[in-house]
């Protein structure tokens, strides 16, 4: 409405939501689809068909959601209308690709695209409602939640796994037998490396590089908690990082950290955090480092990846001076010390233990740039890292792209 010739605004069926118990204003909210039962979609049958065939789900709101693909949520919400419960959400849909959103719908790669399963999990309606910022009873077709309550360990105990959808058989015996026989001769790796590397060459990332390299990469993180990605500026360092860990598929979840490296970091409290004595808690960094080797140390059977990007702009003997420390001790004996805890107790310790093992399941991954605006690397470093260095392709037409 306009007032005096300015343009006001008037908000309608404004409801307060009271916050959880452990609110933080500095929590990070993901935006969450929820998909309605109706005509279109009965039951978590339909939906699954929807998602095998890549086909859109009626949804709106769409516009909240934003136009990058890769910053929608992986999570996706199948609110049955279980009449037999109040307020009921049903089922939680984990590790989703979107390809496609419209004024009302959502389209998401197809399960043939995808190179993991998608995790289905029953709502424990009465704990998750806890976290969740609306009132799912008028505004039921996007759940805000806080990001921390979507990792591992927060899932299992708010969430029931009942399922995994995979890739849909082969119906034809004889084709599936084709398949078979194609797939026989070649192991794990090397299946993994023709998936890394079509994905590379997609027009998702479109990145041309020696595949001498890509299989130097691959073994390089195979066989050491440390790698380093060395070249020119410009030369894809992060973008490989990020193709590996969407070839792995867990680019969109808790078990990839892409960080950014800051020149003003002088030592590790830059990137763990400290122990704030004053008010006796402790102060977890920004980077989110320490989330992440948490939620790997109590998820053993799962590979974490953090990338370091452009990990020289600072001296990386100051900032993570403890991870070269512990690099070359035996899995077991890696252990990363934040604080001590005979100093002073702190009241979210039960959060942040005093120390946290660096198992064989986490790698992380350095990009260095070799310029005068960086750091060189340290013998003490290069002794304990993989270090791969990007050959530079020429640029003639054989590998360039006329459109």
């Amino acid at each position: 409405m306009y007032y005096g010739g300015e343009v006001n605004y008037v908000a309608k069926d404004i409801a307060v939501q009271r916050k959880g118990d452990d609110f933080d204003e500095n929590y990070r909210f993901e935006t969450i689809p929820v998909v309605k039962q109706s005509q279109t979609i009965k039951d978590e049958k339909d939906l699954s068909e929807f998602l095998y065939e890549g086909k859109a789900i009626p949804i709106s709101n769409t516009n909240f959601l934003g136009s990058d693909m890769d910053s929608i949520s992986s999570f996706l919400i199948f609110n049955n209308l279980d009449t037999n419960r109040t307020n009921s959400l049903g089922y939680l849909y984990e590790n989703l690709d979107v390809s496609e959103t419209t004024l009302n719908s959502i389209r998401y790669e197809s399960l043939n695209d995808l190179n993991s399963a998608i995790s289905i999990r029953k709502i424990k309606t009465d704990e998750w409602l806890q976290y969740a910022y609306f009132n799912i009873n008028q505004y039921d077709d996007l759940l805000f939640v806080p990001k921390n309550y979507l990792l591992a360990n927060s899932l299992d105990k708010n969430t029931t796994l009942v399922d995994n959808l995979q890739q849909p058989l082969i119906d034809d015996d004889s084709e599936k037998s084709t398949l078979d026989n194609a797939d026989s001769s070649k192991d794990d790796d090397t299946l993994f490396l023709e998936h890394f590397e079509k994905l590379i060459k997609s027009q998702k990332y479109d990145l041309t590089l020696e595949r001498e390299d890509l299989i130097s990469f691959y073994l390089a993180v195979k066989t050491n908690i440390l790698t380093i990605l060395s070249g020119l500026s410009g030369t894809g360092k992060s973008k490989i990082t990020t193709a590996f860990a969407d070839a792995l598929g867990i680019l969109k979840t808790n078990q990839f950290k892409m960080i950014s490296v800051r020149p003003s970091w002088q030592d590790d409290t830059d990137l763990l955090g400290y122990a704030d004595t004053m008010h006796n808690v402790y102060r977890p960094g920004d980077s989110g480092l320490v989330e992440i080797l948490k939620d790997a140390q109590d998820n053993p059977n799962k590979l974490y990846v953090v990338v370091l990007d452009e990990m020289n702009l600072a001296r990386i003997e100051h900032y993570f001076s403890q991870f070269i420390s512990v690099l070359e001790r035996r899995s077991e004996d890696r252990v990363i010390h934040l604080y001590n805890k005979n100093v002073v107790p702190l009241f979210n310790k039960e959060n942040y233990p005093n120390e946290i093992k660096i198992g064989s399941n986490v790698r992380f991954i350095g990009t260095v740039n070799i310029d005068e605006s960086t750091f060189s690397l340290s013998d003490k470093l290069i002794d304990r890292a993989n270090i791969i260095q990007l050959a530079l392709l020429p640029f003639t037409p054989s590998n360039v792209k006329l459109s």
